[in-house]
């Protein structure tokens, strides 16, 4: 492709070294003519951060100091850098730089952050599915703090193959008709939401993927 956005949806970052992560996110940008955006989390998952040997009770503290990294391995030629995980001394400089400079950093949930400092310091926030009045209530606060920064809510959708079928609650989002689903896209553009994430999924396990996905973009994508 050529114009579709890459996005991660959340990498955590306490259990990824910052240099790492810098280097083949600014890869992914040269390559994809700067079309990545960086989904980053802090990880709700106790055994993973077992296994990595890395403290669960330090993730805040250390998501907020990656982030750091990366925007100054991005940004800075040959950069001095003191951090929980190594040193630069100036000698060494990260290549390639990214397209613009930067690249674009969505926080996840709220990564074990306050509101205000995900506001300062990300280029958006990407939520979870929320009933309609408690969005209308975030999506102002997010506005007050970060202005017209994006917010991206994130809607699990079991799509039926009946587009009439009313809705049914799922695990972040709903089982429900084609006809419900643009109604309720079209609701969360009116509350404010910028962008929405949606994971297709089925209702019917014997129901062939590609047909859901047909079906999906034929009654829905095309229709928005």
């Amino acid at each position: 492709t050529d114009r579709v956005a890459l996005a991660t949806g959340g990498i955590v970052l306490p259990l990824r070294h910052p240099l790492h992560v810098a280097k083949a996110a600014a890869s992914v940008d040269r390559l994809s003519d700067d079309r990545l955006v960086l989904g980053v989390a802090s990880g709700d998952r106790s055994p993973e951060y077992e296994a990595f040997g890395v403290d669960e009770d330090e993730a805040g503290e250390l998501f907020r100091e990656h982030v750091r990294t990366l925007r100054t391995l991005w940004s800075e030629s040959y950069p001095e850098l003191e951090t929980s995980v190594g040193r630069l001394d100036g000698s060494l400089d990260l290549l390639p730089k990214p397209t613009a400079g930067t690249i674009p950093l969505l926080v996840t949930g709220h990564a074990r952050q306050s509101l205000p400092w995900i506001a300062e310091n990300g280029d958006g926030w990407v939520y979870y599915q929320r009933d309609l009045d408690g969005l209308a209530d975030q999506i102002e606060e997010w506005r007050t703090l970060a202005g017209e920064k994006p917010y991206v809510q994130v809607l699990h959708v079991a799509l039926a193959e009946d587009p009439t079928a009313g809705p049914e609650r799922v695990h972040q989002g709903y089982a429900a008709g084609s006809e419900w689903l643009l109604d309720h896209v079209r609701d969360l553009r009116e509350a404010g939401v910028d962008h929405v994430m949606i994971n297709v999924r089925k209702t019917d396990a014997s129901r062939d993927t590609q047909a859901v996905l047909r079906q999906f973009a034929g009654e829905v994508l095309d229709e928005l």
